[in-house]
């Protein structure tokens, strides 16, 4: 009898191994989607939110007398990457496992849809940039164009349902 159990017992760690081993390869073997620089639009999805980042005079070296900015941000529901494009300067350098980006709203009605949406889910469009200045707090940048939500939740009478 302990004979069996002993044989049961292999079997059981074999087989959980090897569940494990393809987990491992599967997680690992998932890409993240690649997208391009503007001018090409894109579509992301993920919680909007603000986020302080430091400025002048030494941009985070003494917090104290630092300016602080609030911006901001997409944390991304899944990584994406950003392809590098060869012929331009400003766009040449791919940017890999990017998981929050920094949104840039030219108009006041783009930031009041933004503030809108704040804290929650949503879908946002508009063009890709690689960060260039000292105003730019995370590699890549979002050029807002418009704001949307997720198909589970509506903007109505200037009140967020969400999830």
């Amino acid at each position: 009898m302990s004979n069996n159990r002993s044989t049961v017992r292999q079997h059981l760690h074999a087989h959980c191994c090897g569940l494990a081993l393809v987990a491992v390869l599967s997680a690992s073997s998932v890409q993240a989607r690649c997208f391009e620089y503007g001018p090409k639009m894109v579509t992301l999805e993920g919680r909007l939110s603000m986020k302080v980042f430091y400025g002048p005079p030494n941009y985070g070296d003494n917090p104290n007398t630092d300016a602080r900015k609030l911006q901001y941000v997409l944390s991304l529901d899944a990584p994406i990457c950003v392809n590098g494009d060869l012929k331009s300067d400003a766009t040449k350098e791919a940017v890999h496992n990017v998981t929050v980006i920094q949104i840039v709203a030219s108009t006041p009605e783009l930031r009041q849809a933004l503030q809108l949406t704040l804290g929650h889910k949503t879908q946002i469009s508009g063009t890709l940039l690689h960060a260039e200045t000292a105003h730019d707090h995370t590699p890549v940048l979002l050029l807002l164009k418009h704001v949307g939500s997720t198909p589970s939740a509506m903007l109505s009478n200037n009140r967020w349902r969400g999830p």
